[in-house]
């Protein structure tokens, strides 16, 4: 009675208040002034009931039908109230009601949410830790989005009705296999599943064969064609039959797809490599395996897409031939690369490559140069591997396990796995094992460029360090090194250059700008890559040490390296039987002309999904000249045209109309134009991904202020309709342009006040101190402005009090006050007695702007350095932003790699979605003039950029042959090096020479380098392994002796012996016969 009356007319029906009453949590306090209060509880049913009462029957379960969902979310709430409390930051009454606005409008948004509401009151209290209201509204935000995503499909009959069924089974598999903490993270990803099942169907693969052969003959590459015609002998048909949805969620997939594939009656072969029958049994044990995985993960059927299942069968085909080298005249590439545009599946890809490599008897090596996305992707797919009995791994130490067959890892893991082996002299033995190993490479691009051909490791040399610390003390005291000339007697040339390195150290540290040549992280510096900005986590450097001391007032000590070993990442690499590399973009001309002549590359770009759907038909008007139409009849009898063959179901522009004779002229995506009959097409859905449009084509701005100034209006005017993402050059260019916006933005009124604009415009930084912090803000990027910027939350102060204005908002019966210029003008009751001070904050409804019709910034405005505008998955999921041209890029620089831009412009258009983007450069920028100097007629800034840095990086790539000849060659001296060091202990004299080579032979040809070392560093012996002379006509310097192996007459060198000392026993450094 007593909440009855409290409650007025917004009050529950007794028999609502027994379910409630049987929870503890009913009597907590926050719970109390929510059914007491009543009016978020009539706001929030009244959202529920108009839109769930028509479909109530429709919600599945028999627990869900027996009473409303508005009662099922008051049950939930209280039930984790009774768990775990209420939370401190927010009221039950806010959950409810944020709850009810996000899903309780449309039924669709209701029927995604009750699967959550079923699993909160079926929770176990031992397995709920971490699961309270805040972690309830996060569920409901998620599905929020995807409900409005899916709604809009549905309505518009982009998607069967089917769709939602799918989507409510995935949700439930979802919060089954996750922990009640990881329900909202889980739930981020619907809008994958959601996509996939919303296609599932329209896949063709005579249009994915016909797609993959286009990329291979606009590549000019045969050896691709001749292997896309094996796959196409193998992979004849879709694995789920005609029909996908034909399957029942109970069938078993495996079983599914062998009734529906059919047999591989004889081997097919490829340049020597042996594809048999039971390597086609492999692949459909994989893709079964693969299904019922994602089953499992998501409880809805979702197959392997056709352009996964040719990019397996070809890079499959090549491993039955990872032992031979090829036939006469048609050699197998060592490397195949393979371009998977972000967001197609290429993790699953490589999970099943790597499962055929297992199978097959070899091992693969799965690497990712981003530890976490390498951890991320092994605990993806570990399921997978578990399912076909792979052992399968991501610990470094299992790359030489030939027990382990699959093994996740990063490139730096496989050069000190090798780096390990040259310093144990196993080498040899490396590179046998390797043999019957695959090198499979996620981004590969980063891995052969980005990181340049070898790599130098440092090890500290503790004399050395010693010398170091004691000349550093002096300086502090000092300012100079006191020079001991004893010492410089006894140690030579050794002792005075490690001094000047010191005193070159100490100087440099004061012209070292942190941001640019350094980032600190917990308080210890780390060296940045100049050319990207990211973090060289194991970069030394004298300077660096000498920093860190400086940063630590002397307390700490410097550590003297310096490097005993030089890899080449290309022998490295070369040393599997085959690599295999998948990645969003293949590079520029050069870099491609790079990778075929030193890794014997080759290449084929994989089709997006979307452009292997045929489109549908959809009645809409007549069409014109601009729009898109699906092609239904692409022939009759009275008119043929045998270039219009398998172009039904493809969707083409229209650029001729010809109504006299009832014509349209199509032009589709690879460029071909056509003459259709007008009743021959239709409006249709789009077919195809959506590729980014640009939004005007400017010339480069004047200087630096033009450029930022028309950027931000740029952002401000599309931030009223789109989210915006802006690539800035480094991380000032991030923080003044931040700035620039916040200012407009409050200038232009567009904010409803002071305080807001820090909300509105998000930072991304690289080398985020918190990367936890910059998920959440890539998140944050494309999520709309809260509500709560327009109407100012309960008790907030706005303005400066101490300056000039002032509101505060509190309750109804007290009222606002609002000071100006030291006035006060009163409203309602207010009085300043109120108030214990000017800063507390007093309780207010909310209250909205003071001009509602003025335009307001509805998405966030994000402003990035370059790590913010590559690899991260900016979701877009209101159909509002596609409608408006989609998520908006702003880029202020074009990159010198097309790599780099590819990636750019993948943050936008992603999936099905729209993209738009603009490019805004500064004329006065050095990279920029040098590009548009050489500009041709009708070229853009954006191209004429792209092409001058392709010419550079040829230029680049031209020296790197002579690179990585020399490179190898250290490679193999670093073994014999540490051959020696470990069993005949060198002298100091010995490793300081070592370490001028190591230094100093890029300086020097390849026959310089060799007889350097085999007279400094390698000492007479009675037995010794002979060096096979680079080129025996090079003269040979004193101290070495030649002799002729009388097997392979391989001409070697040694250091000659002594007067007293017999000739060795020389064993040939090619073919390993002996002297005697």
């Amino acid at each position: 009675e007593e909440l009855q009356k409290a409650a007025g007319e917004n009050q529950l029906e007794l028999g609502e208040y027994d379910r409630l009453l049987k929870y503890f949590g009913f009597f907590n306090p926050s719970y109390q002034s929510l059914v007491r209060r009543g009016r978020a509880l009539a706001e929030t049913r009244r959202r529920f009931r108009s839109a769930s009462a028509p479909n109530c029957s429709n919600v599945d379960g028999a627990q869900a039908r027996a009473f409303d969902l508005f009662m099922g979310l008051l049950e939930a709430t209280v039930k984790l109230i009774s768990m775990f409390g209420a939370p401190s930051d927010l009221s039950t009454e806010e959950v409810i009601m944020e709850i009810g606005q996000q899903c309780g409008g449309h039924h669709v948004h209701q029927r995604l949410f009750g699967r959550v509401i079923e699993a909160v009151q079926r929770m176990d209290h031992s397995k709920a830790e971490g699961f309270g209201l805040a972690q309830l509204l996060d569920c409901a935000r998620e599905l929020g989005k995807s409900g409005q995503m899916l709604a809009h499909k549905l309505e518009r009959k982009w998607a069967q009705a089917s769709l939602l069924d799918g989507v409510c089974s995935a949700i439930q598999g979802l919060l089954q296999r996750a922990a009640p903490s990881g329900w909202a993270a889980a739930l981020k990803g619907l809008d994958t599943v959601i996509f996939a099942l919303e296609y599932i169907g329209r896949e063709d693969l005579d249009l994915a064969y016909e797609q993959f052969e286009a990329e291979c003959r606009c590549q000019q590459q045969d050896a691709m064609l001749e292997l896309l015609l094996c796959a196409k002998q193998i992979y004849c048909h879709p694995l789920a039959g005609s029909d996908p949805t034909s399957i029942s969620p109970f069938d078993d997939i495996a079983e599914v797809i062998l009734r529906n594939a059919p047999p591989l009656e004889s081997r097919v072969v490829w340049r020597g490599a042996l594809f048999e029958p039971e390597d086609w049994d492999r692949i459909l044990a994989i893709a079964g395996a693969a299904a019922e995985t994602m089953r499992e993960r998501y409880n809805v059927l979702m197959l392997p897409h056709h352009t996964q299942m040719i990019t397996l069968v070809m890079f499959a085909i090549r491993t039955c031939g990872a032992r031979f080298a090829g036939v006469a005249g048609k050699r197998l590439p060592k490397t195949m690369l393979a371009r998977i545009g972000t967001g197609e599946g290429k993790s699953m890809v490589i999970a099943m490559l790597a499962a055929f490599v297992a199978l097959r008897g070899l091992r693969a090596h799965v690497v990712n140069d981003n530890r976490v996305l390498a951890q991320r992707d092994f605990r993806t797919n570990l399921p997978l591997f578990e399912r076909l009995g792979i052992v399968a791994s991501d610990d470094r130490s299992d790359l030489k396990s030939e027990s382990v067959q699959v093994v996740y890892c990063t490139g730096d893991d496989v050069e000190k796995s090798c780096l390990e082996s040259l310093i144990e002299g196993k080498v040899e033995e490396l590179e046998a094992g390797l043999k019957q190993a695959v090198l499979i490479v996620d981004e590969v691009d980063g891995l052969i460029f980005d990181k340049g051909t070898v790599s130098n490791e440092v090890f500290e040399h503790h004399e050395y360090s010693g010398w170091v610390n004691n000349w550093l003390r002096q300086l502090d005291l000092n300012g100079r090194i006191e020079r001991d000339w004893e010492d410089f007697r006894a140690n030579g040339d050794c002792s005075m250059t490690i001094q000047r390195e010191v005193e070159e150290a100490y100087r440099q540290i004061g012209s070292r700008t942190e941001g640019v040549d350094y980032v600190v992280r917990g308080d210890m510096p780390y060296m940045t890559d100049r050319k990207t900005g990211l973090i060289k986590e194991d970069a030394w450097s004298l300077w660096l040490e000498v920093l860190k001391r400086h940063r630590r007032d002397g307390a700490y000590n410097v550590q003297y390296k310096y490097v005993k070993a030089v890899l080449c990442r290309l022998q490295c690499f070369m040393s599997y039987a085959c690599i295999f590399g998948l990645t969003g973009s293949l590079g520029q001309t050069s870099e491609m002309a790079y990778l075929q002549e030193h890794y014997e590359a080759v290449t084929f770009n994989a089709p997006y999904f979307l452009d292997t759907c045929r489109a549908e038909p959809m009645t809409t008007g007549r069409p014109v000249v601009g729009d898109r139409v699906v092609v239904k009849t692409e022939n009759s009898e009275g008119s043929m045209n045998p270039a219009r063959v398998g172009t039904v179901g493809l969707v083409g522009r229209i650029v001729e109309d010809h109504p006299r004779s009832k014509t349209y002229t199509l032009e589709f995506g690879d460029g071909r134009k056509l003459a259709y009959q007008e009743h021959w097409v239709a409006p249709g859905r789009f077919q195809g991904r959506h590729l980014p449009r640009q939004v005007g084509e400017a010339e480069p701005l004047s200087n630096r202020d033009a450029q930022e100034e028309a950027i931000v209006e740029l952002a401000v005017q599309k931030s009223l309709q789109v989210p915006v993402l802006i690539v800035m050059k480094d991380s000032d260019s991030v923080q003044r342009l931040a700035a620039s916006l916040r200012e407009r933005l409050v200038e232009s009124g567009l904010l409803p006040y002071v305080g807001a604009e820090e909300t509105s415009v998000v930072e991304l930084l690289h080398n985020p101190r918190d990367p936890f912090d910059f998920v959440h803000r890539v998140e944050l990027a494309t999520e709309p402005l809260p509500e709560h910027l327009f109407e100012p939350p309960v008790g907030t102060i706005i303005g400066d009090f101490d300056g000039k204005y002032v509101e505060a908002l509190r309750e109804d019966d007290v009222g606002l006050k609002k000071a100006s210029s030291g006035s006060e003008e009163e409203f309602d009751n207010f009085e300043v007695g109120d108030a214990e001070s000017p800063f507390q904050m007093l309780r207010a409804p909310r209250r909205k702007s003071a001009a509602p019709d003025r335009p307001q910034q509805q998405w966030r405005i994000t402003v990035a350095t370059a790590e913010g505008g590559r690899g991260h998955d900016y979701r877009v999921t209101d159909p509002a932003v596609d409608e408006h041209g989609g998520l908006m890029l702003i880029l202020s620089w074009v990159p010198w790699s097309e790599r780099e831009w590819i990636q750019f412009l993948g943050r936008t258009a992603r999936q099905d979605h729209c993209g738009q983007y603009a490019v805004l450069l500064n004329g006065e920028e050095e990279n920029v003039k040098a590009a548009l100097a050489q500009r041709l007629p009708g070229e853009s800034p954006v191209r004429c950029i792209l092409r001058k840095g392709d010419q550079d990086t040829a230029q680049t790539l031209q020296g790197k042959g002579s690179e990585i000849k020399k490179g190898r060659l250290m490679h193999k001296f670093t073994s014999r090096y540490w051959t020696l060091h470990k069993v005949d202990r060198t002298s100091k004299n010995q490793d300081w020479e070592w370490k001028r080579l190591c230094e100093n032979y890029l300086e020097q040809n390849t026959d310089q380098i060799q007889q350097t070392f085999c007279s400094v560093i390698v000492p007479p012996k009675a037995l010794i392994l002979g060096f096979a002379k680079i080129n025996p006509e090079t003269p040979t310097r004193p101290g070495l002796s030649e002799w002729v192996c009388r097997s392979c007459g391989t001409v070697n060198i040694f250091p000659s012996p002594g007067a007293d000392q017999q000739m060795p026993t020389v064993r040939c450094g090619h073919c390993g016969v002996t002297s005697d």
